[in-house]
């Protein structure tokens, strides 16, 4: 009667006021403040008024503790500002490009194909215009991903498609690797399709293609295709595999594949109702790994399968337009325990 009609209780535990406060950001929050930096950059906002407004949340340290949290981000946002002004990209510009065409593309499951043309429809933002030029431009307050570099070669495919006459090029500008040794301040990634006319629009299509069947096989199955770990593999790099594949901290790896092991995972071979277009690209041999994951892997066949269509599509560049000689893939970052920028 006293508990539940006259809602009479005795009194609790009075928590003590926590007399501890914050002295520096933790990597999570220098992620969000600099993603807020960069779009409040992208609306004119200066960097003074957004400083006085992001002091004033309650989440900074106190006083001089907080501004000099800040000024780290300040910097930063500042050099992806100076990357993109390198490659003739003003933040304030981006606009949006509409497309839509019909997508020929079969759906494979096992052996047997099934023919389909799927409407592809949409706006595609980061549009740029540089001196006569159109650039798709992804510009991001995020450590380099393959994921992050994957989705932009997608989008451009779209627009390559779409306006076969157009050379469409695509820059991808990020945060620095924590694991690089040199200290660069960003990492930029310029690309556009290989060839005249008729190849863009043929490699554009072989990239939408490849990115089509991976939808259609994602619905009805999970697809071993795993960011950092898949582009170790397409790479030949096992230990790099290895190493992507035991530090990925999201909760859908353990839950699509749950029990296995690093090894059992990388080793479970192609199944009867994977699509036959990942065959062909399983590897004959790992050179110099005797101990190397299993030939008919179908991890390392899908890796293979899109990273080898990928640069076979595409060719990168630098900030004038040139191709880059023995270009090297800007260094990525691996997820860690900090869960810093991990959006796959």
């Amino acid at each position: 009667l006293l508990r539940e009609r006259l809602d009479v209780r005795l009194p609790g535990e009075v928590e003590a006021p926590d007399d501890n406060f914050t002295v520096e950001i933790d990597p999570l929050q220098k992620s969000s403040l600099g993603r807020d930096l960069l779009e409040a950059r992208r609306r004119h906002a200066e960097y003074g008024k957004w400083l006085d407004a992001a002091q004033f949340d309650g989440t900074l340290p106190p006083g001089a503790l907080g501004a000099s949290s800040l000024q780290g981000v300040v910097e930063e946002v500042g050099h992806l500002e100076a990357s993109a002004l390198g490659w003739g990209i003003d933040l304030t510009s981006a606009t949006e490009e509409r497309v839509g065409f019909d997508l020929p593309v079969d759906e494979w499951i096992g052996s047997t194909s099934t023919s389909h043309s799927l409407r592809l429809e949409g706006s595609i933002g980061g549009i740029v215009q540089r001196e006569g030029q159109l650039l798709a431009t992804d510009i991001r307050f995020a450590r380099p991903k393959p994921s992050h570099r994957l989705a932009l070669v997608v989008r451009l495919a779209a627009l390559q498609y779409a306006q076969p006459d157009v050379p469409w090029t695509g820059v991808l500008l990020t945060r620095a690797s924590s694991s690089e040794s040199a200290k660069a301040s960003t990492t930029e990634f310029g690309f556009r399709f290989r060839g005249d006319e008729a190849a863009r629009r043929e490699a554009a299509l072989a990239v939408l293609r490849m990115a089509a069947q991976m939808a259609m096989w994602s619905f009805r199955d999970a697809v071993p295709f795993l960011g950092d770990t898949s582009r170790s593999l397409a790479e030949r790099d096992i230990d790099g595999a290895y190493e992507a594949f035991e530090k990925v901290n999201d909760a859908w790896e353990s839950l699509l594949w749950a029990g296995l092991s690093p090894r059992e995972m990388l080793d479970t071979p192609i199944t009867t109702v994977d699509p036959a277009v990942i065959v062909p690209y399983l590897p004959s041999e790992w050179v110099d790994e005797p101990d190397g994951i299993a030939l008919d892997s179908r991890v390392a066949a899908t890796a293979e399968w899109v990273w080898r269509t990928v640069n076979d599509a595409i060719e990168q560049i630098d900030s004038s337009g040139n191709p880059v000689a023995d270009a090297e893939v800007p260094a990525d970052d691996v997820a860690d325990d900090s869960g810093e920028d991990n959006e796959e």
